[in-house]
């Protein structure tokens, strides 16, 4: 067991489940009810979207109530996938109380936290599992997400510091590297750290943004200012709303008044509420369409599947057609 242990042990640390699954089934062949094996293989299961064969094989192996804490793990983390979070907080509640000190506990909990966007309970939950944990890279790297997100960069460069001094080579460092680099918009610094992630984890979706954004931010100013202007002032878009309402009422009371006699004010009133609206959809048309253009310079399209580019030439073709058919009632009432 201990030489096909310290091979599966091996193809985990390199992602290789479908390999390490051949070694554990043949020891579940020896050994039908060894939990170690039952837990190896639903972590197998989960690492290729199996999540119901996984969720099986863990309970499985909690009948046995060896490797507990792996296996409240591995339970949070498929409902986590999920975006089940009640269901994994209820596992790592029980984690959190027969392991007190196991810091991993306190790591999902604060990532959930995250997802729900209570970012200063998931810094406390970090904290908390630092105390027990100083040098958990995975709980610097949760924490400087989360500071780089508020916007504290000195905070989080500080904390990135912390982790490559732990472990030079994390791809992690290289990653929030490149993201604490764009926010600070040395944008050549962030390709570098994209670059070099990338190199150590190519299907990384996060790394594989982070490096389209910044390859888009730095060609493109178009881009830059106007997701400057959509995402870095949202205060201002907010009054900007109130006072279009403010001149939709205006322009009908003028007209009421017979103090003027069209609505042309409130057309365009109307016209900035929807942008407002659908700024998200504005923002996803900004992205595809810096896309699509990326995606044409042979420089960068290997970056991109064909799939992908198959999908940017499909929604702006459906952009143009919605623009053409708001320009088109536009024209139209103007011209009454």
């Amino acid at each position: 067991m201990n030489g096909k242990a310290r091979q599966v042990d091996l193809l985990f640390q390199v992602k290789r489940y479908a390999d390490a699954e051949k070694i554990i089934r043949k020891l579940l062949e020896e050994e039908p009810n060894n939990s170690t094996s039952l837990t190896w293989l639903a972590l197998c299961r989960f690492n290729q979207r199996d999540s119901k064969g996984a969720v099986d094989l863990v309970m499985k192996a909690l009948e046995k109530n060896e490797l507990p804490a792996t296996n409240y793990l591995l339970l949070a983390q498929v409902y986590i996938d999920q975006a089940s979070y009640l269901k994994a907080l209820k596992w790592l509640n029980k984690g959190r109380s027969s392991f007190p000190n196991d810091f991993r506990f306190l790591y999902y909990w604060a990532f959930i936290l995250l997802r729900e966007g209570r970012r200063t309970e998931a810094l406390k939950h970090i904290d908390k599992g630092l105390e027990l944990a100083p040098e958990s890279i995975d709980l610097l790297h949760l924490k400087i997400t989360i500071l780089r997100i508020e916007g504290k960069i000195e905070a989080a460069s500080a904390v990135l510091e912390m982790a490559q001094n732990l472990n030079p080579v994390h791809q992690e460092n290289h990653g929030n590297k490149g993201w604490i680099n764009l926010k600070e918009k040395n944008f050549e610094e962030a390709l570098s750290a994209f670059e070099e992630a990338l190199s150590l984890n190519p299907k990384s979706l996060n790394y594989i943004k982070g490096y389209r954004y910044a390859l888009k931010t730095k060609h493109f100013l178009w881009y830059r200012f106007l997701l400057r202007i959509i995402l870095d002032h949202k205060n201002t878009i907010k009054w900007i709303g109130v006072a279009c309402i403010g001149l939709i009422f205006t322009n009908v009371f003028l007209v009421a008044m017979s103090y003027i006699d069209n609505f042309y004010l409130m057309y365009i009133s109307v016209g900035v509420l929807v942008g407002i609206a659908l700024r998200s959809s504005i923002v996803y048309y900004l992205d595809t369409l810096a896309d699509f253009i990326l995606a044409r310079q042979e420089k960068y399209k290997l970056s991109y599947t064909q799939g992908e580019r198959e999908e940017f030439n499909k929604q702006l073709t459906i952009l143009c057609i919605f623009v053409l058919g708001i320009g088109a009632s536009v024209l139209a009432v103007l011209l009454q």
